[in-house]
């Protein structure tokens, strides 16, 4: 097993976010960058640790978003994880709704590639785990990407300790 402090998904760097599940309302620590993008995919490795906790989500409805991306007056969409019946899964938020996937499995200790691709000419949010498309939802929205996040963007209900280390992210206009 990796050390809790190191744990790159290539290279030497990487970057590690922490929520000690403390508020009872919502934490954050994530990277934030200005843009100016009709259509974007932006792209992560992402990893959950075990480190602090047994478990990665406890109750039903907690939630961590992961990658938003975001025009001037809001949220086009956004990814992550949500635990719903028992069961932690992915969630896709777009258009005041959601979408949860558990087709592909999360477990704590292992690298995810998760990239959230926006095609403003379908007006369609779509949510890649491992290469594979999982969920799509669409949005309305005509207005351009200003800003895209990265990392623990928002917890809602969680408890507990949290560590998601992040590596790779890239962004595309592609």
């Amino acid at each position: 097993m990796k050390s809790a402090n190191y744990v790159p998904y290539s290279g030497n760097y990487h970057v590690r976010f922490y929520t000690d599940g403390g508020s009872s309302t919502q934490e954050n620590a994530y990277l934030s960058k200005q843009v100016d993008l009709q259509k974007a995919t932006v792209r992560g490795q992402i990893y959950f640790s075990s480190y602090l906790s047994t478990t990665l989500l406890s109750d039903n409805a907690d939630r961590v978003y992961l990658i938003r991306l975001s025009t001037s007056s809001g949220t086009i969409a956004s990814a992550g994880i949500i635990r719903e019946n028992g069961v932690n899964k992915w969630v896709l938020n777009a258009n005041g709704g959601q979408t949860t996937s558990s087709a592909m499995s999360i477990i704590t200790e292992r690298y995810y590639d998760v990239a959230l691709n926006w095609n403003p000419s379908t007006d369609t949010a779509e949510l890649y785990v491992n290469g594979t498309r999982l969920m799509s939802r669409t949005n309305t929205s005509n207005a351009d990407i200003v800003r895209i996040d990265m990392g623990i963007i928002n917890t809602y209900r969680v408890q507990g300790p949290l560590i998601v280390y992040g590596d790779n992210f890239s962004i595309s206009d592609q």
